[in-house]
């Protein structure tokens, strides 16, 4: 092996171990636990001022979450069309347009529907936390 290729290596592994010293990684540091201690003077019982979701006041601490209406997003180009959700993330439409893939060659609107589910916990793409302990929505999706 020639002495520029051994000398090349040891310079990474020296420059990949001053790293570690001097940018070490650190663990994240865990987010605060909420009480769940029952509300005893009406200034506990006022909703906290805040931006994060919140369970109403008459639900217990582990009642699931109310979903937000769904929201569709378009991703349009001229030759696909992408339809995606915000339950789960989904992919709900990946419409061909190019005239070849077209259902009816004349009609521009006709393209090829390449998904096409009808369940929603059956869509492509979707995103799922099955064993992470988060409070599923009412719906189930």
């Amino acid at each position: 092996m020639e002495k520029r290729v051994i000398l090349a290596i040891g310079l990474c592994v020296a420059v990949m171990i001053a790293w570690t010293k001097f940018f070490p990684v650190r663990p994240p540091t865990p987010a605060p636990v909420a009480q769940t201690a029952p509300a005893a003077t009406p200034e506990a019982a006022k909703p906290a001022v805040g931006g994060g979701p919140s369970v109403p006041s008459g639900a217990p601490a582990g009642a699931p979450i109310a979903n937000r209406p769904e929201q569709k997003v378009e991703l349009d180009t001229p030759d696909v069309r992408f339809v995606f959700s915000s339950r789960g993330a989904t992919l709900q439409h990946a419409e061909l347009r190019n005239t070849k893939f077209r259902d009816r060659p004349q009609d521009a609107a006709s393209g090829h529907d390449l998904v096409a589910t009808s369940e929603p916990q059956e869509a492509p793409l979707r995103t799922t936390f099955p064993k992470s302990g988060f409070p599923e929505p009412a719906d189930g999706s």
